[in-house]
Formats: C-alpha cells, sequence, structure tokens
C-alpha cells in the first residue's frame, strides 16, 4: 500500500473518532450507542494500522487499547 493511502486511512480513523466523540459531547450518541461503539472501533484500528505502518509505537498502543475498551463495550451491548 502506498504512503498516500496508508496516509487517508489514518485521517478517516481520526475523522471517526473525532464524529464518535464529538456525538457524546453534543447529545447525539450515547456511550452504549452501537454507532458510538463502531465509530470508536474502526476509527482506532484505522489510527493504530496508520502508526504501525509508520513504526509509531506510542499511538499503536492507544489505540489498540481504545479499539479493545470499545469491543468489551460492544459486547456488553450484544449481552443485554
Amino acid at each position: 500500500m502506498n504512503k498516500t493511502t496508508v496516509n487517508e486511512i489514518g485521517w478517516i480513523g481520526v475523522i471517526l473518532i473525532i464524529i464518535a466523540y464529538a456525538g457524546i459531547t453534543f447529545g447525539f450518541l450515547k456511550s452504549d450507542n452501537i454507532c458510538y461503539l463502531l465509530l470508536n472501533i474502526i476509527g482506532s484500528i484505522f489510527v493504530a494500522y496508520e502508526a504501525y505502518i509508520k513504526r509509531d509505537n506510542q499511538p499503536v498502543i492507544l489505540n489498540i487499547i481504545w479499539a479493545l475498551v470499545a469491543v468489551f463495550g460492544l459486547i456488553k451491548f450484544f449481552a443485554r
């Protein structure tokens, strides 16, 4: 994959995470909403992927943990 595509994947991830955060902040989403959880999972995986390709370890770890927290939220959502 070329650098531009990897960079675009990272930006899409950032945008998804910002949409999730703005949704919570402005009351359009709730923390147990499936849309919120999926935005965080997908966004953080995309950012982690870009950071991994660029060998930037701190964002990789942060976003893997961010995705795992959202996955646990998704599991909790479906366990209701």
